[in-house]
């Protein structure tokens, strides 16, 4: 394993297999050593996994991750590159989307399928500099047979402030 994280690092309510899975995709992001943001893939931590129907939410998926940004992650004005915050939407989304369950009527039926992004409509509310710590927090909105839909949040994280 080359994320470093257990499972008894991880919080959420998922059973430990789909726990295991998102581990697995971590790790498989990381051992790509002459593809894409290998060494962003290798720093990628897994925080929280949490599945089924959330009470008050739509969501059937909530996948948290956490990476420190670093000067490998980072644009000539020295703050967090485009292509880099679309990396991190697209590796945590495809997370959230593998193993969210199929609905609330279903929740047994998980879409444990790789995704590919179709499309990223990406905000940016403020840069982010060398030495903060990202969080990243992808939420399934709408799940169909064919396409889904996640909401995903990369935001500074000061420990201790939620």
């Amino acid at each position: 394993m080359t994320s470093g994280v257990t499972l008894d690092d991880i919080k959420g309510n998922a059973p430990d297999d789909q726990k295991q899975m998102c581990i697995g995709v971590l790790d498989f992001y990381s051992s790509l050593k002459d593809h894409f943001a290998y060494s962003v893939g290798q720093r990628l931590k897994l925080l929280e996994v949490s599945v089924g129907p959330m009470i008050n939410k739509k969501s059937q998926a909530i996948v948290v991750c956490e990476i420190s940004l670093e000067d490998d992650m980072l644009n000539l004005l020295g703050t967090l590159h485009g292509g880099c915050t679309a990396y991190l939407i697209d590796v945590c989304s495809s997370i959230a989307i593998a193993i969210a369950p199929q609905g609330v009527n279903n929740p047994e039926e998980w879409w444990g399928k790789v995704s590919v992004s179709q499309a990223l409509n990406v905000l940016y509310h403020a840069p982010a500099r060398s030495g903060t710590t990202l969080r990243i927090v992808s939420e399934t909105i709408v799940l169909g047979g064919r396409a889904g839909t996640v909401r995903c949040e990369v935001s500074t994280f000061i420990s201790g402030i939620e």
